[in-house]
């Protein structure tokens, strides 16, 4: 496996839970929120080539693209 997969396991690993539950919170529809967390993970996966290996970068544009996602679904 290579380092960057490895990092996002460790990133999905450490922040799924949480990231879910925020999204729940915002949707208050569970599939929902697991559906936009793992979108957002791919669209990472498909993008982490660019981004700082740092995880507090990588995990603020987990976040914004999470943002983004259900801004769209609620308007």
């Amino acid at each position: 496996m290579s380092s960057y997969l490895k990092d996002l396991k460790v990133l999905f690993d450490h922040h799924y839970q949480n990231l879910c539950f925020f999204v729940y919170t915002l949707t208050h529809d569970q599939v929902l929120a697991e559906d936009v967390v793992q979108d957002a993970f791919i669209s990472l996966h498909h993008n982490l080539d660019s981004l700082p290996s740092e995880e507090k970068v990588t995990l603020l544009y987990l976040i914004l693209l999470i943002q983004e996602e259900v801004y769209a679904i609620l308007n």
